[in-house]
């Protein structure tokens, strides 16, 4: 893209277009400061395999670093980078992708089998499912400069080892309308795993049927002394959910301040 508002737009939709990167690469990606301006619309993206733990080869099917592009409506399965299986947003100077309406299936990753984030997106009605990682089936963030907001998204039937869907610390992290169903974790935090000085504020958000093996089977939150984290949950329903030891629905530990509002347990 170069640094241009250019405009990638499908004649027919992610259905019928697909870039199939057949495990040899990515598909796509943005490093000269792209704003919203540069879209990609319409897409699929399978196939896309990128191996290592240097940034630049994170985000197996796209790697926004440094850059703000749109992303709509496309598909993403069965791609896998060691972090960020799909995609992966870096930035250190508080870029904000716009990612909407995309389906994530299947991917996987060490962390974020879909997502890995050092950014601050803006992700809004998008479908994470069956998707894989260590850390994060669905999505992982690890910076402080790290400010995702999420309004409208599904996730259902993700798994890792920490945080089934989402696994994130020193981030801030703000979900809305958001539905949390069916997701797993081998040990803790079966739906959503928020530790150190993590700040996370849930609006009319829904977690049911999650399961962890040890805690937390729909949030687990965890902090070590001298961090200052907090987790705030108002007009939000956890239902259904369990774990092996304790905190079958919310699951609180060390450093963390809850604050429940008009939420059901």
């Amino acid at each position: 893209f170069g640094g241009n508002g250019v405009v990638l737009r499908s004649e027919d939709g992610a259905a019928a277009t697909i870039i199939d990167c057949e495990m040899a690469g990515r598909a796509i990606r943005f490093h000269s400061g792209e704003t919203r301006a540069a879209v990609v619309d319409g897409f699929t993206i399978q196939n896309g395999r990128m191996s290592g733990n240097d940034p630049a080869l994170f985000g197996g099917g796209i790697l926004a670093e440094g850059a703000a592009p749109t992303i709509a409506r496309c598909i993403f399965r069965g791609n896998s980078a060691a972090s960020g299986g799909a995609l992966a947003c870096l930035s250190f100077s508080g870029h904000s992708p716009a990612i909407r309406e995309c389906i994530f299936s299947d991917n996987s990753a060490s962390l974020g089998g879909a997502l890995y984030n050092e950014a601050s997106p803006q992700i809004t009605d998008c479908v994470f499912t069956a998707n894989t990682g260590a850390q994060g089936g669905a999505l992982a963030g690890y910076t402080t400069a790290g400010r995702p907001v999420l309004a409208r998204c599904t996730f259902t039937g993700n798994s890792s080892s920490v945080g089934g869907a989402i696994f994130f610390i020193e981030s801030t992290l703000a979900l809305s309308d958001c539905i949390f169903t069916g997701n797993s974790a081998t040990e803790d935090a079966g739906g959503l795993f928020a530790g150190n000085s993590a700040t996370c504020g849930f609006i009319r958000t829904v977690f049911a049927g999650n399961t962890a093996a040890l805690t937390g089977g729909a949030v687990c939150c965890a902090a070590n002394p001298g961090y200052d984290a907090s987790i705030a949950l108002d007009q939000c329903t956890l239902a259904g959910n369990a774990a092996g030891v304790a905190g079958a629905g919310l699951f609180v530990a060390g450093a963390f301040t809850a604050t429940l509002t008009n939420t059901i347990i």
